[in-house]
């Protein structure tokens, strides 16, 4: 069987001709969730923006800038940070890889694999348009490998047509994280609070690309966003085409949710921010879960480390938590720094496996604050 060498230098085994798997972090928390049967197309909430005269192809960076912000097109999420900054940043730094992310690292709410399954075409054509104007050398398509057979399918059938390869892994959490897949599909850090580009590479989810397709090929602004929602007292995923700062109680309308009984968090379920309802979704985070209001049980009361180690185990960049509370404590900017701090991603892994119940992504969340 051929193999590959990965960028550490060991050598791995190729599962197969057809889609390329590549190692990852260790650890991360696999969520047990079968692939549905059927992906469902989103439901448009309002009509779309008719088409307008903004859909100029550009032919460099620069003008790739100005037509997305004519467009109102952007981005900034975990798994696509701040496109407009990433574009800017590229004018100076050419980046060698564009990475299309199409992993949903919670099986609840797959908003990458429901866009794909449907607007695979204008995602490719996206794709081709950034690597032509950035001038990449490789179009890299990050996806589950436990993906259906006719998703894989056809995502191999249309990476060959753009040139691109495919890379597939187990999309285990906090995987879709951009700083994440960099790491995996191309070997290379950068920094919390830096971007893609820093590592040569620019990263685009599903919904960025389609944004960019929709606009320079239709001429239609981004006007409306994909988002995902996951009741977690009916168990039932949505996904719709939602306006551009509609309010999230009048999203959970559309979606017969009564907002009045439900706590809403925005981003994936360790990380999440809490949202109120009069919040308006925009190019933010794009996926939403929806908890019950009744009582949480109590949090049990944070004991003293007991040196176990599990919170560096479980970090995928491989940081030293319990090192970045006690740099809280302190307030040592300095400690934190030797801690690790610049690589966290705030996934919540550390908090979530400690035994003692540390408040260890509250600390190094206020450690971000501070600095």
């Amino acid at each position: 069987m051929p193999t590959e060498r990965h960028p550490a230098g060991r050598r791995l085994k190729r599962p197969g001709p057809m889609i390329r798997r590549k190692t990852q972090f260790s650890g991360g928390l696999a969520w047990e969730a079968p692939w549905p049967a059927h992906l469902p197309a989103l439901r448009w909430l309002t009509a779309p923006a008719p088409p307008g005269d903004v859909g100029v192809e550009p032919a460099d960076v620069p003008g790739l800038i100005e037509v997305l912000q004519r467009g109102g097109v952007g981005a900034d999420r975990r798994e696509c940070p701040d496109l407009a900054g990433q574009l800017r940043s590229a004018v100076v730094r050419r980046p060698d890889t564009l990475i299309c992310n199409l992993v949903d690292d919670d099986p609840r709410l797959r908003l990458n694999a429901v866009l794909w399954r449907h607007h695979a075409l204008g995602i490719v054509a996206a794709l081709r348009l950034l690597a032509g104007v950035l001038g990449t050398r490789c179009i890299c398509l990050a996806a589950a490998a436990d993906a259906p057979a006719g998703f894989v399918k056809m995502l191999q059938r249309l990476a060959a047509e753009a040139g691109a390869r495919v890379v597939g892994f187990a999309a285990h959490y906090p995987q879709g994280h951009a700083a994440l897949l960099v790491l995996t599909v191309l070997g290379r850090v950068y920094p919390l609070g830096q971007l893609p580009t820093e590592a040569g590479a620019v990263v685009v989810d599903a919904a960025a690309a389609l944004a960019i397709d929709r606009l320079v090929r239709r001429g239609r602004p981004m006007s409306h966003v994909p988002v995902a929602v996951h009741d977690h007292v009916t168990g039932k995923s949505h996904y719709a085409m939602a306006p551009v700062g509609l309010k999230i109680v009048e999203l959970l309308g559309h979606l017969d949710i009564p907002a009045g009984q439900r706590a809403i968090g925005a981003g994936a379920l360790l990380e999440q921010v809490a949202v109120a309802p009069e919040d308006a979704v925009g190019p933010g985070a794009l996926t939403f879960h929806a908890a019950g209001l009744a009582p949480p049980a109590p949090p049990a009361p944070p004991a003293a480390c007991i040196r176990c180690g599990w919170c560096v185990a479980a970090c995928p960049t491989r940081l030293q938590p319990a090192g970045l509370l006690e740099a809280a404590q302190l307030e040592d900017p300095e400690l934190a720094d030797r801690h690790g701090l610049g690589g966290c991603i705030e996934c919540g892994l550390c908090s979530y496996v400690c035994p003692a119940h540390l408040p260890l992504l509250e600390a190094i969340r206020r450690l971000g604050v501070g600095g």
